[in-house]
């Protein structure tokens, strides 16, 4: 196993909704210096498996309904609207990420746990994808039904859940997750002393989700191994930059506070909203 060597400390994972297409996820990895690419997985009703976020179609592409409601020849006649591209597959991200970078992949349903798995096996893609589990430990028990050799992420929310997860003397549960809240130095020793890695989604440090510049300079100096971001070129550049400032650490702690934060959704909302509805106004392409 070369997960060590080949991920060395501070590594940048480029968040993807599967929006872009998979032209846009090759330039993702090709031009963002990502190690990592994270990708969301549903499967059709015949189990292949595509890369889309969203519980329906409708807002993305130009089908409606669901992913699981359709056969896959029936998505051929979807393109995601940002792209013109077709809803990507999941062999198809296996491809553009071999010998590139490694595929961060969540199942968005239980449907994707089965043929994700199938298609990593027989792509011989097992050391070069991880799956997000979640704190969801019944679908660790999923997964490992299916083998035992899968690689997977497991989140802890709490000391029990850490507890739990260490305790498992699983050589291929590979990364912890962790929120800001519950990250600390102890924690992340002890993930550390055990042979893991420690993630954290980065764009949720931000009331922006890294729109503008990336939060992993924080998250690397706090220990954290791989940084979940939404601006990859951005938290590339932040892998070896000095720790912050006083005035950063101050503003930092405003921005983080709770009321701020309710404050910053609640005009992010707006945004969206007042978006949507010119978007409703506008003629479709």
């Amino acid at each position: 196993m070369r997960w060590r060597s080949r991920w060395s400390r501070r590594t940048g994972a480029a968040f993807s909704r599967g929006r872009e297409g998979c032209i846009g996820i090759q330039r993702t990895v090709a031009e963002a210096d990502a190690d990592i690419i994270e990708v969301d997985l549903r499967a059709t009703l015949d189990q292949q498996v595509v890369v889309f976020h969203d519980r329906r179609m409708d807002h993305r592409s130009t089908c409606s309904g669901s992913v699981e409601s359709r056969r896959y020849e029936e998505l051929a006649a979807c393109h995601l609207r940002n792209a013109g591209a077709p809803l990507p597959r999941f062999s198809e991200i296996l491809a553009i990420a071999r010998g590139r970078a490694i595929v961060d992949a969540e199942f968005k349903t239980e449907a994707a746990i089965a043929p994700a798995i199938r298609m990593v096996i027989a792509t011989g893609a097992v050391n070069a994808v991880y799956f997000q589990l979640g704190s969801n430990r019944e679908r660790y028990r999923q997964v490992r039904a299916y083998s035992p050799d899968i690689n997977v992420q497991f989140k802890a929310t709490s000391d029990d859940d850490l507890d739990w997860a260490l305790s498992r003397g699983d050589a291929h549960l590979r990364i912890i997750e962790m929120d800001r809240d519950f990250l600390d130095a102890d924690r992340i020793a002890r993930v550390h002393a055990a042979g893991k890695l420690v993630s954290a989604n980065t764009w949720r440090y931000q009331y922006t989700e890294e729109r503008f510049s990336a939060s992993c300079a924080r998250a690397f100096h706090a220990g954290v191994d791989i940084a979940v971001t939404n601006n990859a070129a951005s938290c590339s550049r932040q892998r070896y930059e000095p720790p912050y400032s006083a005035l950063h650490e101050w503003a930092y702690r405003v921005a983080g506070r709770p009321h701020v934060r309710a404050l910053a959704r609640q005009v992010g909302s707006g945004v969206r909203d007042m978006g949507r509805q010119l978007r409703e106004r506008l003629p479709s392409p």
